[in-house]
């Protein structure tokens, strides 16, 4: 099918940042923050899909007594509810809504930002030009792990692109060594 094109935002602002941390105080950081009512109504929806799973899930576990083997990845997992674990059945004992989490996620939907490092462009322009630059990220953090690359630090971003190709250029002979090595 045919991809689905983002809807702009329908209003935007520009600040600029200083960062008392970078190397060099004279880089031109712009946070640009976006807010999107469509994308809002989705995430909104999303939100409550996803409430209604953990509640369940966590109904669950509380009626039928499951034993739960990490407590952290209950929190993790059920990170809108507030959960009473007894450590001795290793089960959930009670869950109720984290209303400051919930309020907090439905406050933020909608929103999203981006920094602009040295580039001097309207906020519009910094969406059409770093718009799928989270995608890709992710998109090569997913193969970063697949190939075992260490995690990185944070760089300048002209050496994002070197590493990043790279990192493709070294996912394309490990798909490609693994297809041959398959194929026999």
């Amino acid at each position: 099918g045919r991809a689905r094109r983002r809807a702009p935002p329908r209003w935007y602002r520009q600040y600029p940042l200083s960062t008392t941390t970078a190397p060099d105080s004279s880089l031109d950081l712009r946070l640009n923050l976006f807010f999107n009512p469509e994308r809002r109504a989705a995430e909104l929806a999303q939100i409550d899909t996803e409430i209604a799973s953990q509640q369940n899930a966590l109904r669950e576990l509380a009626d039928y007594a499951i034993t739960i083997g990490d407590q952290r990845a209950l929190r993790r997992d059920q990170y809108f509810f507030k959960t009473t674990y007894d450590p001795g059945s290793k089960t959930v004992t009670s869950f109720a809504p984290d209303k400051s989490r919930i309020l907090s996620t439905r406050v933020a939907s909608g929103f999203y930002a981006n920094i602009t490092s040295g580039l001097d462009a309207t906020p519009l322009e910094a969406v059409a030009i770093y718009g799928l630059k989270y995608d890709q990220e992710k998109f090569l953090r997913g193969f970063r792990s697949l190939l075992d690359f260490p995690q990185r630090p944070p760089l300048p971003e002209r050496l994002h692109y070197g590493i990043q190709l790279l990192q493709y250029i070294g996912l394309i002979l490990n798909t490609f060594l693994r297809h041959s090595l398959s194929n026999g």
